[in-house]
């Protein structure tokens, strides 16, 4: 029990000198801030599949992959248009 508590201060102040170290090397006194956006996970089941994938971006790239998928879907209900005034035209 001793040695749990011994090694719980040990660990606490490491983790503060760490913090300090880390302070003492930025410019402005504060950490910096990070560069990297959070990235948000979900999880996508392909079309005749029960296994799930995840795959994690960020709000810009799900936002950029959604834009993509959204216009190849208009894409294909434009030519599946396209197609059904050419057969009715011809009958």
């Amino acid at each position: 029990m001793r040695t749990i508590g011994l090694s719980t201060v040990l660990a606490g102040a490491l983790c503060a000198s760490v913090a300090a170290a880390a302070q003492d090397r930025s410019p402005s006194g504060t950490t910096p801030a990070p560069d990297t956006e959070k990235k948000i996970c979900r999880t996508i089941t392909p079309t005749g599949s029960i296994m799930g994938k995840r795959f994690c971006l960020t709000k810009a790239e799900w936002k950029k992959l959604n834009d993509i998928n959204a216009d190849n879907a208009e894409t294909g209900l434009s030519a599946r248009r396209l197609r059904n005034q050419k057969g009715d035209l011809e009958s």
